[in-house]
């Protein structure tokens, strides 16, 4: 997973946030127009980062979900191919010729 540490990145953005509000509220005008552009910088890339983080993630579930659409669908199929070659095969009505179907096709 490309992203496990993104918590500890959080922290530290959350961290270099206030620690630049803070200098915002001791500095002179001159400093703080410079932190203020630099802040709304840092945060605005911040966001594109987790927007982006999002869409992967998004992304990456949507393909674990084709995956497992496709491996249930290929299950049906060969169960159905499987019930389908009983069907066409003759089939004496005896309890073990149906016991043995069952095994067949419900069985592996």
């Amino acid at each position: 997973n490309y992203f496990a540490n993104i918590n500890r990145w959080a922290e530290t953005h959350e961290k270099l946030r206030i620690a630049m509000e803070s200098l915002i509220s001791v500095c002179d005008n001159e400093i703080v127009a410079t932190l203020q552009k630099k802040l709304l910088f840092i945060n605005r890339r911040w966001k594109e980062v987790l927007d982006r983080i999002q869409q992967f993630e998004h992304g990456e579930s949507i393909k674990k979900k084709r995956d497992e659409f496709y491996a249930g669908r290929s299950n049906i199929l060969d169960t159905l191919d499987k019930i389908d070659a009983e069907i066409q095969s003759y089939l004496p009505c005896t309890t073990k010729a149906l016991k043995d179907q069952e095994n067949r096709l419900y069985v592996s």
